[in-house]
């Protein structure tokens, strides 16, 4: 039995769902099963343009989350729905909060 040394490269397409529809006289859902079929089989790794685009927008926010001068923790409460807008005017007269972007 003979074994062989192979590198196996990714070749990214963009496929043109309405086109191939059109050029094959299918119907678009067709055009996709096909493609989820050769997926589900793993003759191909199908990637939207949507979750390229989540991701790089989730990546600018967490950007500019850090970059930001407000308080993190003010921040951080709010995005997880724990805390009021007031509340952190509170924390600041009380000198509670120990983030220096706070105290200016």
């Amino acid at each position: 039995m003979k074994t062989f040394d192979t590198q196996q490269s990714r070749v990214w397409v963009t496929v043109d769902i309405d086109a191939t529809a059109n050029r094959y006289q299918n119907d678009r859902a067709r055009v996709v099963t096909a493609l989820e079929y050769f997926s589900d089989k793993q003759y191909i790794e199908l990637q939207s343009k949507q979750k390229e685009a989540n991701e790089i927008n989730r990546i600018s926010q967490m950007i500019s989350f850090f970059e930001s001068s407000d308080c993190i923790s003010l921040k951080l409460a709010r995005y997880f729905g724990e805390i009021s807008p007031g509340h952190h005017q509170q924390r600041n007269k009380s000198r509670a909060c120990r983030v220096q972007a706070c105290y200016g």
